[in-house]
């Protein structure tokens, strides 16, 4: 649950900043004098402190889920990966004796097995599941920020991001 929290946190970082820079250049834009006219002589500077506090907030609590996300993700691999060697060296155990006389089920294979099935289940378990899930969630974050922003776009968008999945998948 906590690693699918920072998991969504992170993913949706990306469009929450996407959001703040355009603001910030949306102002940034702007003639100062124009500013100055219209809203006062310290509006820009007070725009600048906040979005720069933003994306600040936005830094630190992504920093806090990035923490959370691998060390969760992490401990579920490290379980799933202790789980499956227990299971595979009680199913070896209770093996035959003369099972044990082939070639193929000699003790250095044996040990190798061990170590290269688990090993392989913790780099699927844990390595590679946070990535995953942080970009579906932030590609549904984009979305509903795109549709929020601009729906048109968002449905362009929206119809290219199968073949962009696509082409991902080929590379």
């Amino acid at each position: 649950m906590v690693a699918t929290l920072g998991a969504i946190v992170n993913g949706t970082a990306q469009p929450i900043l996407g959001v703040i820079f355009a603001k910030f250049l949306g102002i940034l834009s702007a003639p100062k004098e124009l500013l100055a006219e219209v809203f006062g002589e310290d509006f820009l500077q007070d725009e600048v402190t906040k979005f720069t506090i933003w994306m600040l907030i936005v830094a630190v609590v992504n920093g806090i889920a990035i923490v959370f996300q691998k060390y969760s993700f992490g401990y579920l691999g490290n379980k799933v990966t202790q789980r499956v060697r227990e299971v595979l060296y009680v199913s070896i155990l209770q093996k035959n004796i003369g099972w044990f006389d082939e070639r193929d089920n000699g003790p250095s294979v044996l040990t190798s097995i061990l170590s290269a099935d688990a090993a392989a289940i913790n780099g699927v378990g844990g390595e590679s599941i946070g990535p995953t899930a942080e970009s579906v969630f932030g590609m549904i974050g984009g979305i509903a920020v795109g549709f929020y922003w601009a729906p048109l776009q968002a449905v362009v968008c929206l119809l290219v991001s199968p073949i962009m999945v696509i082409g991902a998948t080929i590379d």
